[in-house]
């Protein structure tokens, strides 16, 4: 609901919002957030899956991979940004997208943290995804990914124990929580990778 639901309902199509919001506020759905790849893992705006236009087929082509997703082993659901213009500044030319964890081409690979925890590397080999699929606008994504819940207004930010508070102010809870999922997302595996390159001169690939 934090991230999935409020940016369909602010940006999301009408068919979109008509499937998924429903199935997200009864508990029917699992998604999968992809954002970090291997040189793009707390900087978010450099990530590089590749999403080529297929007129033919009225979709887009994804090739590349995704580090850190913690859910993609039992999520049904991938939500995931990629370039859709790799000429834009980094910023731009992001375009967000939902792919059924089960769609042909789409490999999950279990990784292990220290603590035995598994999180996931998952491989795009021409993975198809057709235009309805893609959320908000073309090369918006990155713009969706920092909005804030701002879309109720004052009323979104009344909690649980204040009168008038919409869905008993689990609005407000999500938004709180957003500051949990900054370090959220294999932050410390990205820290120790940081370490280990700059700090002792470890080659990427160690």
């Amino acid at each position: 609901m934090g991230i999935v639901g409020k940016t369909l309902i602010r940006n999301g199509s009408e068919k979109l919002k008509e499937y998924f919001l429903p199935r997200i506020i009864r508990g029917e759905v699992e998604f999968a957030i992809g954002y970090s790849e291997p040189g793009a893992g707390s900087d978010a705006a450099n990530m590089q899956l590749k999403a080529v236009r297929d007129p033919e087929r009225g979709g887009w082509v994804l090739n590349g991979q995704k580090v850190w997703t913690t859910s993609a082993h039992f999520a049904d659901w991938y939500w995931l940004g990629a370039r859709t213009d790799p000429d834009a500044k980094k910023q731009l030319g992001i375009t967000l997208f939902l792919i059924r964890m089960d769609t042909p081409g789409l490999e999950v690979s279990p990784t292990y943290t220290i603590g035995d925890e598994r999180s996931n590397d998952v491989f795009f080999n021409d993975v198809f995804v057709p235009d309805d699929q893609l959320v908000g606008e073309l090369n918006h994504g990155w713009t969706y990914i920092c909005e804030a819940l701002d879309m109720l207004g004052p009323e979104g930010q009344l909690k649980p124990d204040e009168e008038g508070a919409p869905m008993n102010g689990r609005f407000e809870r999500s938004y709180r929580y957003t500051v949990v999922d900054t370090l959220g997302g294999g932050a410390s595996e990205i820290q120790k990778n940081i370490i280990a390159r700059r700090g002792l001169g470890l080659p990427p690939t160690y």
